[in-house]
């Protein structure tokens, strides 16, 4: 199978290259959208208009005093981008970060994120909304992108008409809404690495004023690599399916109702990690289990517990529009939302060691490091949430109004059921409770600690707003604008932990019993015997220890924003504002959480931002450019410190972002549309930063790095150090070229697409491990195409660069692995055709 693979590669990047030389294409192509389909080689006067609603009412792009990108989704369909993830490939600003689950992933804005410990509890820095609902947990940001209108992109603090967590900006998607017209599509894609995507979607007109919209998907990857521990699963593959049903009443010319529901189960492999780098504790000991030397790149997988990740998301929303007159309308949006999620976690140490139900196990008989006991439930979530917003909109003359209410109802529980089993003979042992298992390290060796902390946790959170935003036209070229959002929160945190450790009696194993009489504090769980059932995974024997505790949290936050702007012609815009916004805090369902350390604060963001859009050359030209200087205190990270395997969430004292953003689309001749934009960003962790434990392993550098000595520990000031998961450089460049073909009812588009990005560091302070170096990506297309739109055929690659590059890394150097990595979808060159029929 690889043999084919690598032939269809190599015949791939050779159709590509003279797809290139053909279209005559010198300069790839950026995905802003210009909403040109590709199939469709008319002749344009000039870049078609593009409607937009980041202010809470239609304007023209053109017109909007914020940074925004718009993205049509035939821009997205022709680009072959799949899913939200993909959404990185079309603004330069915006990331997409990978975690250790699906629920653990981020999206980044200039340069500000808050990647979640994938437990729960945390919410997001950059909001994420689907047809005006906020989404509330990063799990369901990962979606289907079919059967869209456009995706919006608002870059800085959204607070006042977004609301809470919006501190770096916000992402909304917007799907097609029914119609009075009888249309369908299907369409089928294939990738020479056995892909498949199918969609479809009909639109029904069922009588004067109802019509429906109905449309599904199936996405299927087959594991891209191969597992050699015998039924241990092959990785990176992927299951998911859904649809979309909207029905549209008209009750009259002004009073409208759009009723929708959604569905979506996923199941992924692509969460499994590799060791890149052996622990520096224990050198060689990686090689002589795994049966390979760690590298950065493709290795070959031996470990036999793969993390599997499943989840399910759903929900109904009704949106009633009723227009009041010529300069009122009102809008109420309704919505119940449901998400669940659950993961094994997967591998700890990468190797075919450790405890798997079903298969059983093997231990390391030379007592090293970490071994982990597999649990299909070890991280798991389950949330539903309601929201209610009513809004209005007013016009005059010279005013243009906007204000409502909002109410959101979430209830999220969840849990963590990760067993471990440390060496005794280790000298630090990772610290998880009870609080003393470190101090009396080193143990006797030749036994194995058995770590069992069961977290339960559930959160109530309720969220009321009242906002209001005002434009007033004080000339026919001057305007400003400002607006408040007050925002209610109340969190309620219950939090149980349930506490087993012991000394193991393992099958075949000689061990050594312990006694811990002079160093157990009164109150701590006693060390005694346990058995373990290397097909089940369950431990018996031990004494359990439950803890828990109930805090509440209440915040208040006015977020506004204040500006002027100034078009002096209808193809000219300047302005200048000022954005605040807030995230929520975060509830720590950590398994170290206790009631002094229950909730982390609340991030606030402030923002200057001076920005113009310009429109030359009858339009044929679009320029965009906007500098900002951002201000985050409190922000929310985490981190896994170096010998733990927990992770722990702090507020990162002020993040301090400075940059550039640039977007350029041009139409120098029909048929042909350039593209470009860049950004640079460079943001920092202020001078009130904390801190934060070593997690640098190289002696060579650990010293000028880690700089602080507290009660024998070395620590790494965190100040002046960049932040985590962001880019100083990244820009992305574009062509789409439409080729009639007079004598012929079809016609060809050339499409290429570049984006680079510069090194970032994955993690929070210096270490150079976990910095990803710089990439450059090649994306290209060719594409025949009806010219009735009825039609087409597209082959198209992607990676054509083949650059290797990981999604995620972090270090936990009390394993066998030292440097853990995680591989995204594109990590090499494939390619694929896809087909679509429409009438």
């Amino acid at each position: 199978m690889n043999n084919l693979k690598v032939s269809a590669r190599t015949r791939l990047l050779g159709a590509c290259s003279l797809m290139t030389v053909g279209g005559m294409l010198g300069t790839p192509a950026l995905a802003q959208d210009t909403q040109e389909s590709a199939s469709r080689p008319e002749a344009a006067k000039g870049i078609e208009e593009i409607i937009v609603t980041a202010q809470r009412r239609e304007q023209k792009l053109q017109d909007v005093p914020v940074s925004v990108v718009a993205v049509s989704g035939a821009k997205l369909e022709s680009r072959v981008l799949v899913d939200t993830t993909d959404i990185v490939k079309v603004s330069p600003d915006v990331n997409y970060f990978a975690g250790a689950t699906l629920t653990g992933g981020t999206f980044a804005i200039r340069g500000l994120s808050s990647q979640p410990p994938g437990g729960g509890g945390f919410q997001q820095s950059a909001a994420f909304i689907a047809d005006g609902v906020p989404l509330t947990r990063p799990g369901e940001f990962v979606t289907s992108l079919g059967d869209i209108d456009r995706v919006e992109i608002l870059r800085g603090p959204q607070g006042t008409l977004i609301g809470k967590n919006a501190t770096s900006g916000a992402i909304s998607i917007y799907t097609k809404n029914p119609t009075h017209i009888l249309e369908g599509e299907a369409e089928v894609n294939y990738t020479t690495d056995d892909e498949a995507l199918v969609r479809a979607m009909v639109n029904l007109p069922v009588s004067e004023g109802i019509a429906l919209r109905a449309n599904g998907f199936y996405n299927h990857i087959d594991p891209l690599l191969k597992n050699n521990f015998p039924g241990g699963g092959d990785i990176l593959g992927q299951e998911v399916y859904g649809g979309r049903l909207k029905a549209l009443v008209e009750f009259s010319p002004d009073v409208q109702l759009v009723i929708s529901g959604d569905y979506q189960n996923y199941s992924s492999t692509f969460f499994n990690f590799y060791v890149e780098k052996e622990s520096s504790a224990v050198p060689g000991q990686f090689e002589s289990v795994a049966g390979y030397t760690p590298k950065r790149g493709i290795n070959p997988y031996n470990f036999n517990n793969p993390a599997d990740d499943k989840a399910e998301t759903y929900g109904v929303s009704a949106e009633l529009s009723w227009q009041v007159s010529d300069d009122i309308s009102i809008t109420s949006l309704s919505a119940m939302r449901w998400f669940t999620s659950q993961s094994t976690a997967g591998e700890i140490d990468g190797t075919p060691l450790g405890i798997a139900p079903g298969y059983g196990g093997t231990l390391n008989p030379n007592y090293v490091g970490l071994q982990q006991v597999t649990v299909s439930d070890a991280q798991f979530t389950d949330v539903k949430y309601l929201t209610q917003e009513l809004r209005m909109n007013a016009k005059t003359e010279r005013f243009d109004i906007v204000g409502g209410i909002f109410y959101q109802a979430l209830e999220d529980t969840g849990g963590n059921r990760q067993p471990f089993l440390f060496a005794t003979n280790v000298a630090v042992l990772p610290a998880v409770p009870p609080a003393f298992l470190p101090s009396v390290a080193p143990l006797i060796g030749g036994s194995y600690v058995y770590d069992r902390p069961e977290v339960d946790f559930d959160i109530q959170d309720d969220t009321f707003a009242i906002f209001g935003d005002v434009s007033f036209k004080a000339t026919d070229t001057l305007s400003v604008f400002g607006g408040l959002r007050y925002t209610h929160e109340t969190q309620a945190l219950t939090y149980n932990r349930n506490t087993a450790i012991g000394n193991n009696l393992l099958p075949g194993f000689e061990t050594t019993p312990i006694v811990f009489a002079d160093t157990v504090p009164a109150g701590s769980a006693p060390f005694n015997f346990g058995t373990i059932n290397t097909d089940t995974g369950e431990v018996t024997g031990l004494i359990e220890v439950p803890q828990g505790f109930q805090q509440n949290r209440i915040t208040n936050n006015v977020s506004g924003r204040i500006g002027i702007q100034f078009e002096p012609t209808p193809s000219q815009n300047y302005y200048f504002s000022y954005n605040t916004g807030y995230k929520g805090a975060a509830a720590n369902v950590s398994r170290g959480s206790t009631a002094d350390i229950a909730f982390v604060d609340p991030e606030k963001a402030k923002s200057f931002e001076l920005g113009t859009k310009q429109q030359l050359f009858d339009n044929r030209v679009q320029l965009e450019l906007n500098l900002y200087r951002l201000r985050v205190s409190n922000v929310q990270q985490y981190f896994i410190p170096a010998g733990e395997a927990a992770q722990q969430v702090v507020n990162a004292g002020t993040l301090k972002s400075d940059g550039i953003e640039f977007n350029m689309r041009a139409l120098p001749f029909d048929n042909l549309t350039l593209s470009g934009s860049f950004a640079y960003n460079d943001a920092r962790y202020g001078s009130d930063a904390p801190i934060i434990p070593c997690n640098v392993s190289d002696p060579s550098i650990r010293g000028s790095i880690c700089t602080v000595t507290l009660g024998g520990k070395a620590f790494e000031p965190l100040s002046g150090t960049q932040a985590k998961l962001s880019y100083n450089w990244r820009y992305q460049l574009g062509a789409t070229y439409t080729l009639p073909l007079e004598t012929m009812p079809f016609h060809l588009t050339f499409d290429v697409n570049w984006n680079w990005l510069d090194e970032a560091n994955l993690d929070l302070g210096r270490n150079p491990d976990l910095v990803e170096p710089s990439r450059g990506l090649l994306d290209a297309s060719i594409t025949v195409a009806d010219d009735d739109d009825r039609w087409l055929v597209q082959i198209y690659g992607k990676n054509l660069t083949d650059k290797f590059y990981t999604s995620s890394r972090f270090t936990a150097d009390n394993t066998i692995g030292r440097i853990i990595s995680r591989i995204p979808r594109d990590y090499t060159t494939y390619g694929g055709i896809r087909v679509k029929y429409s009438f």
